[in-house]
């Protein structure tokens, strides 16, 4: 889940402000999708990343841009729908943001298992 790391890295790099223990990511409805037979070791990851900014005082749409432009430039091919949001506004001044967001990955075995 290659994707999701330079994602997360992405986001803490551009969010000035943003504690690592206010950003969560992980994986949830995962799919492996792999073409039967002992010499083929490559494999496509399908999953839903979910993205979960606690507390954030900033901009709302400073977070979706980021997105949307990490988006564009790291699956590029991503349909119009790919990305999901929910808001837990606290107060006037903080916000919990959860983004799910759909990726796609292929990936490359790249040693012998046996």
């Amino acid at each position: 889940m290659h994707k999701l790391h330079k994602l997360r890295d992405y986001l803490l790099n551009s969010l000035h402000g943003v504690d690592p223990a206010q950003l969560l990511t992980f994986v949830e409805q995962g799919k492996v999708i792999s073409t039967p037979g002992i010499d083929n070791n490559l494999f496509r990851l399908d999953y839903t990343a979910t993205i979960i900014l606690t507390d954030f005082q900033g901009h709302t749409s400073d977070v979706t841009l980021l997105l949307v432009q990490w988006l564009a430039h790291n699956q590029p091919d991503h349909n119009q729908d790919a990305m999901n949001f929910e808001a837990d506004i606290h107060d006037s001044q903080t916000v919990d943001l959860a983004f799910k967001i759909a990726l796609t990955e292929v990936s490359k075995q790249s040693k012998d298992i046996n």
